[in-house]
């Protein structure tokens, strides 16, 4: 789904690579399923692909918790208080 919306974007996979802070290699890895971006770098696709791509879809216990602030914390699993770990 990401390397279509990339495709699709009309945006280089190099210029996705830097919006991402990631050398280009390590997208191309994430893109041909070798590789599991961090729960930091997914949470950063989704917000550049304005949710169309939820770091819940490589992390499913995010749904269960809640999901992502908009200060970038993770839901707590019980009621919408944010965990102590921010991600960035």
């Amino acid at each position: 789904m990401l390397r279509t919306l990339i495709k699709d974007s009309g945006v280089s996979q190099r210029q996705w690579a830097q919006n991402l802070g990631i050398t280009e290699g390590h997208l191309s890895s994430i893109l041909s399923g070798n590789k599991k971006p961090s729960l930091e770098l997914a949470v950063k696709i989704e917000r550049l692909t304005d949710k169309t791509i939820m770091a819940a879809d490589w992390y499913p216990a995010m749904s269960a918790a809640g999901g992502v602030e908009a200060d970038g914390s993770v839901r707590a699993a019980i009621g919408d208080t944010p965990a102590s770990t921010a991600v960035s």
